[in-house]
């Protein structure tokens, strides 16, 4: 027969009995004892013919699981190392980055998890061995840059560029021809006409936009001359003060569209 061991029972002399010791989730033997005696652990203890009495005493170990966490890149993780948690308890690991950097991903058991929520992860009713890997990264930042307008110069580097946290980066600003740079706004701050700027320090996004004008003609007036439009050609004339050795016209956008040697004055 068998009886499962709780409390007192009773049998007949000469009876085969085998000792049935109760298993529970997340419980494993630690020891036996019977009558007094030390013997191996077993969840059956068996009788082959009951001459006497028996006290059979079993003790009994809660299991107990290993989260073991590392981490790559600058930042630490809480509880560092191995912590050990009973079975079926709840386990919170929680990410601490330093300055600039994030948690890029985490891996639980070789398998990636992506990017979490927030800084910390819950392992819910642990039941086995476990392995954290924390990826810290550093943080990246995005800088756009332009011109305005488009065709009267350029920005180098130009167009949205990501830069990681803490980086130095310079642009280079040039006019096209016949233009010249009036301002540059950075985050919408003017920061005067330099070509050249430099973020000493990256550590958040940027805009940066170079604007231009055209260089135009500058007026002479110590040597006042007369433009006529004479039978649909363009008539320019010195009076008399000084002579005139080339013409070039330009349209609204600055762009020289004519030139004209010394051989005449009529266009």
């Amino acid at each position: 027969d068998e009886m499962v061991l709780s409390d007192t029972s009773w049998w007949y002399c000469g009876d085969s009995v085998e000792v049935e010791v109760p298993l529970f989730d997340c419980y494993h033997i630690d020891s036996l004892k019977v009558n007094g005696d030390w013997v191996e652990p077993t969840n059956l203890y068996s009788i082959a013919s009951l001459d006497m009495d028996y006290e059979i005493e079993a003790y009994l170990y809660a299991d107990l699981f290993y989260v073991a966490t590392s981490s790559q890149g600058n930042g630490v993780v809480l509880p560092s190392d191995t912590l050990w948690a009973s079975c079926e308890e709840d386990v919170t690991v929680t990410f601490v980055p330093e300055t600039g950097w994030h948690v890029e991903e985490i891996i639980l058991d070789g398998e990636s998890l992506g990017t979490p929520d927030d800084n910390s992860y819950t392992i819910l009713s642990v039941s086995e061995n476990h392995t954290l890997e924390v990826i810290f990264a550093l943080n990246q930042y995005v800088i756009t840059a332009s011109v305005d307008p488009i065709n009267a110069g350029q920005i180098t580097p130009y167009g949205t560029q990501y830069y990681n946290y803490g980086e130095s980066v310079t642009y280079n600003i040039s006019p096209f021809p016949n233009y010249r740079i009036i301002r540059v706004e950075v985050d919408g701050e003017d920061v005067g006409d330099a070509d050249s700027y430099t973020f000493s320090f990256v550590d958040a996004d940027h805009t940066i936009v170079a604007y231009f004008e055209t260089v135009g003609i500058d007026e002479v007036e110590t040597s006042p001359m007369d433009i006529h439009v004479v039978n649909g050609a363009l008539q320019v004339e010195s009076n008399g003060h000084g002579q005139i050795v080339s013409v070039e016209v330009f349209d609204l956008a600055g762009r020289c569209v004519v030139r004209h040697g010394a051989a005449g004055t009529t266009l």
